[in-house]
Parts: C-alpha cells; sequence; structure tokens
C-alpha cells in the first residue's frame, strides 16, 4: 500500500513544469568536471565528470519520471560517504558508512551488503551514477530505490552498470544509495545545500 500511494502522488507530477526543471537545470550542470558531496560526521565523497553527459528523466523514460543524472568517471571516485538509511532484501539498514579508492567500493560498514555486491561476478563495486531527484510529489522515502532516487531533495550515487548511459562499466548489479547531502560542491561552486539546489 505504500508503494500504491507512492508511485500515484509520483505520477501525478505536472510534467511539463518537471521537463522545464530537468532541462533548465542540466543546461547549468553542463561542461562542469569536480563533485564533491558533504554529509554527516564530516565525511567527503570525490568524483570527476569528464565530458560525459547528463540525462533527464522527465517523462520520456523510467517510471515514475523526475531526475537528472550522469555517469561519472569510474576510476575517479574517492572518500567516504555515509548513507543514513537503506533498504536490503527487506531489511533497513541505518548509517551505512561507503568507502571508495580509486572508483571502488572497498570497505562498508555493512558487511551484509559488501556480501551481496561480491556474491555476483563481474565489476558490481564501481562507481556507476550520481544523480539528483526533481519530483516533488514524492513525499517520503518508501525503501523502493526507483522512487526514492526521484524525491526531490534528495541526491544519489550508484555502484555496477553504467554503460547504458555514457558509463564504460558493464556490469549485472546497478545498487542505488539515496541521501539528502549537507552540502555539495560543483567546481567549487555550492550545488545543493541540505535539500534544495542552489546553483
Amino acid at each position: 500500500e505504500v508503494y500504491k500511494q507512492a508511485m500515484h502522488h509520483a505520477l501525478s507530477i505536472d510534467v511539463d513544469v518537471l521537463k522545464k526543471e530537468c532541462s533548465d537545470l542540466v543546461g547549468k550542470l553542463a561542461g562542469k568536471k569536480r563533485v564533491v558531496i558533504h554529509t554527516g560526521c564530516d565525511k567527503v565523497f570525490t568524483f570527476y565528470l569528464g565530458d560525459r553527459p547528463w540525462h533527464k528523466d522527465d517523462g520520456t523514460g523510467d517510471i515514475p519520471c523526475g531526475e537528472v543524472y550522469i555517469a561519472p568517471i569510474e576510476e575517479s571516485a574517492q572518500g567516504e560517504r555515509l548513507i543514513p538509511e537503506l533498504m536490503l532484501e527487506g531489511e533497513k539498514l541505518t548509517d551505512v558508512l561507503l568507502e571508495f579508492e580509486a572508483g571502488k567500493l572497498v570497505n562498508c560498514t555493512s558487511k551484509e551488503l559488501l556480501e551481496l555486491v561480491r556474491q555476483f561476478p563481474g565489476n558490481n563495486d564501481v562507481m556507476a551514477e550520481f544523480g539528483m531527484g526533481l519530483n516533488e510529489n514524492i513525499r517520503e522515502l518508501t525503501g523502493c530505490a526507483a522512487i526514492d532516487e526521484k524525491r526531490k531533495g534528495t541526491a544519489h550515487i550508484a555502484i555496477g552498470m553504467n554503460n547504458m548511459f555514457g558509463g564504460k562499466n558493464d556490469a549485472r548489479l546497478h545498487m542505488d544509495f539515496i541521501f539528502t547531502p549537507v552540502r555539495i560542491e560543483l567546481d567549487g561552486a555550492l550545488l545543493m545545500e541540505g535539500a534544495k539546489i542552489v546553483l
């Protein structure tokens, strides 16, 4: 029932308004190179975008719609990323710390998450995606990543497959981690402060 209600609200978004918001934001993001994400416990996570394109999910792609996203340079992710809450096979995990080196997830405070990632063949531990949600009709996190990553005021990173949207990593897993940042910087300028996009 939670899923049904969340999907109903998400799908009732004004698509014309969303399309303009997505296009305007992608225009501001184009050509930027370096992302720095600050989260709780003073953790910092950085990566580079190179010349890769931004994509819009503004009603012509995934269901529900409402995000902009990009495939970062896979080897560039470095640092620690605190995920306040995520669902793993029906179980809620809190304050999961992900540690990246040279683009790969090398450590995690959740043994279960690491085991899940490593049970798949291929490069499933590679940094794959960075995105921001823009659907204001998604009112709370449900535990379903396909909905939660579209919630306005959130950002997300992912590991695993990204060769379908501009990256080079072909993997069997694509796992999103959704969060509200303390601060995100783009080429030294403020992109997000808390749940607000300020660029």
